[in-house]
């Protein structure tokens, strides 16, 4: 058994400080909302990190079941392990959620999308995230 109480307090300057962004885009927000739940904590930052916010594996596992059940994808633990930032993990939920798409339907909406002008593709993002 380890004796807690005997452990020298926890020096909060070897804590990482960094300047909080909010997350950013519906993926990031709703990974935002389950670090919360999951380490009862009130804010979580894009750049922040699970295992430096106080998770651990336990967590890690029930991320990754939350994560399946909310977005659709199986990313796998040792992806949870090995991208531990709020963006690195978001990222990589949008790619799994990409590549569920086939590829025939993906060169379809690449070669209607690339016949947008950007100010087009802005005004369609623009509309979507009104939508959301």
């Amino acid at each position: 058994k380890l004796d807690r109480k005997a452990l020298p307090a926890p020096d909060k300057s070897a804590v990482v400080s960094r300047a909080y962004e909010a997350p950013q885009g519906e993926i990031e927000e709703a990974l935002a909302q389950i670090w919360q739940d999951l380490l009862g904590l009130a804010r979580i930052g894009r750049h922040d990190y699970f295992f430096e916010m106080g998770g651990h594996s336990l967590m890690a596992v029930q991320m990754h079941n939350r994560i399946r059940e909310k977005f659709d994808v199986d990313v796998s633990l040792r992806s949870l392990f090995e991208h531990t930032s709020l963006t690195d993990i978001s990222d990589l939920i949008m790619t799994l959620q990409v590549a569920q798409y086939s590829n025939e339907d993906r060169e379809r909406l690449e070669q209607k999308l690339s016949l947008l002008t950007e100010n087009e593709l802005l005004a369609l993002i623009s509309e979507s995230d009104a939508n959301e």
